[in-house]
């Protein structure tokens, strides 16, 4: 069977993208990391040349990642967001369109909103799309009683956690979907 393609349209930070990284491969995808918003892009390179391809561009730019979703008429089998990336309908026929290798048929988005994907076009396109609510949960709940000036200096340091359960979760779901194995995997409709 071909290994199913991944798009990492925006990575975890820092030393949890090897993590996330880890996670995609183990489940035997073959990955794309899109290195510009990767802090050391260099490092990534070294560290995973060989085992994953690289792409740069900007994923606000819809036609360019409409291009690198598609690229040579491969496509990807998924695509995974963290930071909401907007996902309409042109580009969800372009990324299904046939023709592909490996035309779209998950979204995955390491976090809990929906509102970046055109959710009925993905339907009509026959693309699913899984989050992981829930994923910032556990870190935000002690913090809900706290005024705002304080959240800023504990988010970046509590969320490491949170970001890793996210990352994580949403490479199982990426591997689950278009495996045909999807129980308990949360996905989102129209």
């Amino acid at each position: 069977m071909e290994r199913l393609r991944v798009l990492l349209v925006d990575a975890a930070p820092g030393v949890l993208l090897d993590r996330e990284l880890e996670r995609l491969l183990a489940h035997g995808l073959d990955v794309t990391l899109n290195l510009r918003r990767v802090a050391d892009q260099a490092a990534a390179r070294a560290g995973w040349g060989g085992r994953v391809d690289f792409t740069d561009f900007d994923p606000f730019d819809e036609a360019a990642l409409l291009a690198e979703t598609v690229r040579g008429g491969l496509g990807h089998d998924g695509v995974k967001s963290r930071a909401g990336v907007p996902l309409r309908a042109a580009y969800l026929a372009g990324a299904t369109r046939a023709g592909l290798a490996h035309p779209l048929r998950v979204i995955g988005r390491a976090g809990a909103g929906t509102d970046h994907v055109d959710l009925a076009a993905a339907a009509r396109c026959g693309v699913a799309l899984t989050h992981t609510p829930g994923s910032n949960a556990a870190f935000a709940s002690p913090l809900l009683g706290m005024p705002n000036a304080l959240l800023t200096p504990h988010t970046a340091g509590m969320t490491r956690t949170a970001m890793t359960t996210a990352a994580l979760r949403c490479a199982d779901h990426i591997a689950a979907l278009p495996a045909g194995r999807p129980e308990g995997v949360p996905v989102a409709t129209a």
